[in-house]
């Protein structure tokens, strides 16, 4: 789980609910079609409209349509994902709970102050929903888009009502996704460090749309002369 998640929520002791609820019948069977369809997002998108899914099978099946690829936006535009996660409650997938003094658990509330997050991305794809708040994470993340520019560490902080779900991706670690409208003040931590996979982060040029977004770059992410996912698959488009 995200290694300040319980500063962030305010929460003592954060574990993962096991085991994890199974799908209805109901919600399996749209599941079902969702899986098969040429254009999963937008079968996703169709399905929440309808009223198709079950409330206690959303954050299932979004999160497994969201994590799917590298880039859920890139099939369905970020408005329509916003109406898809507005669509149920804050969440957490796989389910995070939080235990309480005489032993129960509690689904893991929505964080109750603003949040600090990182995200690595080319500038002019800095005002998007995927965000995380370990920083070497988002340093990872960002050389991803290195391919396509200068790919720059971004430091945000978001408010509470902005956070739209906790999701973990396998192999990568927990995604923030958040409402791009609850970001403010970035700007940059004091101090630039070399990551653990060799990334060279050092003083960003400010970007030619900085003012425009009012984003502060952290540091440049470069690949030391390595291709990104060089073993492994690569996706058309970094989200």
């Amino acid at each position: 789980m995200p290694t300040n998640i319980s500063a962030n929520t305010g929460a003592d002791s954060v574990e993962r609910l096991v085991p994890v609820p199974r799908m209805s019948a109901d919600g399996f069977a749209v599941f079902s079609e969702i899986r098969t369809s040429r254009q999963h997002p937008l079968a996703l998108c169709d399905a929440v409209r309808a009223g198709r899914i079950p409330a206690s099978d959303l954050p299932e099946i979004i999160a497994n349509i969201w994590t799917r690829d590298d880039s859920p936006t890139s099939d369905l535009a970020e408005a329509d994902w916003l109406e898809i996660f507005r669509a149920t409650a804050f969440f957490s997938y796989p389910p995070l709970v939080v235990r309480q003094p005489d032993g129960t658990r509690l689904p893991l509330a929505r964080p109750s102050s603003a949040v600090t997050l990182y995200r690595g991305s080319l500038a002019d794809r800095v005002r998007r929903m995927s965000w995380t708040s370990e920083r070497e994470l988002a340093e990872q993340l960002g050389r991803r888009h290195t391919p396509y520019g200068p790919a720059v560490l971004y430091k945000a902080t978001v408010e509470p009502c902005a956070i739209l779900a906790y999701l973990e991706r396998r192999g990568e670690g927990w995604t923030v996704v958040v409402d791009p409208c609850g970001a403010r003040e970035h700007r940059a931590p004091r101090g630039h460090s070399r990551s653990s996979v060799r990334a060279n982060i050092a003083p960003a040029q400010a970007s030619q749309n900085r003012d425009s977004v009012g984003d502060l770059p952290v540091g440049a992410l470069t690949q030391n002369g390595r291709r990104p996912w060089e073993h492994g698959r690569r996706e058309d488009r970094p989200r």
